[in-house]
């Protein structure tokens, strides 16, 4: 058999044959929240010229590539980057992933690269790297901070494809000292997770195929970001460039002049009409710089002209920097030019103005003119500056424009708030054969099929000569198994867990086993949504710090909750708009229940200890827990659980077919494919197969009702009448 390497769509050179052990695996079913990939041990390669040329010369440690746009191969190889990779045997795929050079070994001119292969599900993950979500990009979400975009958002019920997927859910971040009246500042925009997720796949050059993202109750789930504040970075917050200005001094001992300026950024500064004037307008104390350059010139109306000049920066009406120089001229028409540098730190307050003030005093004496004598020339495009070459977070504020980016999680990478829905959602993720950038994302409880007809016949793959282990899983699995949320530091969270000693929503659940005393925990980056009615018919998610009896805004960790706007609310409440207050009757509502006036999902693990509000019905039994935990689980800790592990023959054929969906048959028993081990596709010998017991009835192979006469069905399975319905 031959075995073929390829790199990026090229072929590589191999020591002959490709001799290395593969594993594929999915998932581990001792170990509920690990997900796995397909991987390879370590594979030799030769450093023949094509091989050279593949990975751009790396062994040769003087080279210096120069990068071109294109994939990850020849002056663009870099190792710290994957590079897709495909194995063929005699023509048939049997894996297809990436490639990670880790080691290139040089004994006496005999070079060899040490190259390891793995799936696309690690292929993700290093593609994301530790890109943040606020580096998705969301700029087709921009938009006005006012109450038309604010209220606008409130018809937006649940993610549509193409739309704008973002919504200013009602939370209590502790700006509201009554629970009525809450300032803008309170309202975040908070994006529906089933857009970041295909922003997160798309901007990493994946397709997905997903029906559970664009689910009934998925699709209303929203990402509540918990800053403390919303700010935008700005390098410049005033940006001006000097008028052109000249004129003649002949007669005056004395001249003073407010420079006047146009205007390239102005970020919260108020200019006044004469251009002059700057006054800093925003309620937010900052420290930043101050820089300012000109160019003056100064032509001599008459000999022997002394005089001094000074560049005076004004706040608030008081000198606070300047420049100064003597400028003398002997001849008649003699010239002169200052080129102005000041710079410094200066802190910022509301109300604070600036301006910009020349001022020339004649020295007089010694023979030299008791008038300035000069004709004066400002160039234009001088720069005042204020702000810094760091730039400066700056409150954003009403009729500003917002961007998603100003309140995503900038501390939140994307791979952890990936792994945090699979591990919410006890999602399994597979790789389409035949596209390798299409991913098909499914939870456990619809993962496996379920049919017997559709199951591979593996019983005469079996060595029965070898060694057949059989191990109840209780041996495999733990005593307890929790998911929960992350820990955060607001006050309800805090209060809760102090209270009963885990977290709001936390899922425990005991295995009946007398040996194993392990606790095997499932946590999300996500925190717990409490919410309370503390007004009446309005409930709502609390993020705050209470310090003496006072609610204190903080930064907090991000929640995953339900939107459901056009909530009624007996108690009216208020937007305090620039304009004046908005008063409402429904509310934007965010919450870890899909709605109060239908609650039939609840967005926790479990159902809490106690809850601060009143609902009519608890959906006690829907939860994530029970959806896409609990048949899991209950396999995990049955007493007829098994796990087969043997030796199976597994073709090329079988290998490059692999389905981890599909069931395998052994004997009369029905089988989870959990993985494949050592298979090695030269030795032509035997792989190492883990197979997980299915303990529920299957499904008939085929079975189909027929109407009756009497209007009854009777089923048949296999062409065999079986019973009447």
């Amino acid at each position: 058999m031959s075995a073929r390497l390829f790199v990026e769509g090229y072929e590589a050179d191999t020591l002959g044959d490709i001799d290395v052990e593969f594993t594929f695996s999915v998932a581990d079913i001792s170990d509920i929240e690990r997900r796995n990939t397909s991987f390879s041990k370590t594979l030799t390669l030769p450093s023949t010229s094509r091989n050279q040329q593949l990975f751009g010369n790396i062994f040769d440690i003087s080279v210096s590539n120069t990068i071109i746009a294109g994939a990850n191969i020849g002056q663009n190889f870099n190792p710290a980057k994957q590079a897709k990779a495909q194995i063929f045997l005699d023509n048939v795929k049997i894996f297809d992933g990436v490639l990670r050079m880790s080691k290139i070994n040089n004994k006496e001119g005999d070079i060899l690269y040490e190259v390891n292969m793995f799936g696309r599900l690690r292929d993700i993950l290093d593609a994301l790297g530790d890109l943040t979500l606020a580096d998705l990009d969301f700029d087709d979400y921009d938009h006005t901070w006012n109450q038309g975009s604010i209220e606008g958002s409130w018809a937006r019920t649940e993610w549509v494809e193409g739309a704008q997927n973002y919504v200013y859910p009602l939370v209590d971040y502790g700006y509201s000292v009554n629970n009525i009246n809450y300032p803008i500042k309170n309202f975040k925009p908070a994006v529906f997770i089933t857009e970041i997720l295909k922003r997160i796949f798309d901007e990493a050059g994946f397709i997905i195929q997903a029906d559970i993202f664009e689910s009934f109750f998925f699709r209303k789930l929203i990402l509540l970001t918990a800053e403390k504040t919303i700010t935008r970075e700005v390098a410049n917050l005033l940006d001006q460039r000097t008028d052109l200005f000249q004129t003649s001094i002949t007669t005056q001992p004395s001249f003073t002049h407010f420079m006047t300026f146009q205007s390239v950024e102005a970020v919260n500064f108020t200019i006044n009409a004469g251009r002059t004037r700057f006054t800093y307008n925003k309620t937010q104390p900052l420290t930043t710089g101050l820089n300012f350059n000109a160019s003056i010139s100064y032509s001599s109306l008459a000999t022997f002209t002394k005089n001094t000049w000074t560049v005076r920066i004004l706040k608030n009406g008081s000198q606070i920097l300047s420049d100064t120089e003597t400028v003398t001229i002997v001849p008649l028409g003699g010239t002169f030019t200052w080129n102005v540098e000041i710079s410094a730190g200066i802190n910022l307050v509301f109300d604070d103005y600036f301006e910009v003030q020349l001022v020339g005093q004649a020295v007089g004496g010694a023979g030299y003119n008791l008038n300035i004598q000069n004709q004066l020339t400002i160039a234009p495009s001088g720069p005042l500056k204020i702000g810094s070459t760091v730039p400066t977070a700056i409150d954003v504020v009403e009729g500003d424009t917002m961007k998603i980016g100003f309140t995503m999680p900038k501390s939140m990478k994307q791979r952890d708030f990936l792994k945090s829905i699979i591990s919410m959602y006890n999602l399994y993720i597979t790789q389409d054969r035949l596209q390798t950038n299409v991913l098909e994302i499914i939870p456990y409880n619809e993962f496996f099929q379920a049919f017997k007809n559709e199951a591979l016949d593996w019983s005469d793959k079996l060595d029965v000569s070898q060694e057949i282990t059989i191990t109840p899983l209780s041996e495999l699995s733990a005593k307890e198994y929790r998911l929960m949320f992350d820990d955060d530091q607001d006050y309800w969270s805090q209060s809760y867990k102090t209270k009963f000693n885990k977290g709001y929503g936390e899922s425990r659940t005991i295995i009946d086993n007398d040996f194993i005393l392990d606790t095997k925990s499932v946590k999300v980056v996500f925190a717990p949504p409490v919410m309370r009615e503390e007004v009446a018919s309005r409930v709502m998610v609390h993020l705050y710090k209470v310090e003496n009896n006072v609610k204190i805004p903080d930064n907090f960790k991000p929640r995953v909750v339900f939107f459901s706007p056009g909530t009624p609310s007996t108690t009216s409440w208020e937007i305090q708009y620039a304009a004046g207050p908005v008063t409402y009757n429904t509310y934007p509502y965010a919450g870890h229940i899909n709605n109060l006036t239908d609650p039939v999902f609840d967005q926790l693990f479990s159902y809490p200890e106690e809850v601060y509000f009143s609902i009519g019905l608890y959906p006690q039994s829907t939860n994530l827990y029970t959806t896409y935990y609990e048949q899991l689980i209950d396999s995990i800790g049955d007493r007829n659980s098994r796990l087969l592990e043997g030796y199976f023959y597994l073709t090329p054929t079988d290998i490059s077919n692999l389905d981890f969906r599909k069931i395998i048959k052994v004997g009369n028993h029905f089988f989870q494919l959990q993985k494949v081990d050592k298979y090695n596709p030269i030795a032509n010998g035997l792989s190492y197969v883990a197979l997980f017991k299915i303990l529920g009835e299957l499904q008939p192979e085929d079975y189909d009702y027929i109407l009756l006469e009497n209007d009854a069905f009777m089923l048949q399975e296999n062409g065999v009448n079986k019973f009447y319905i």
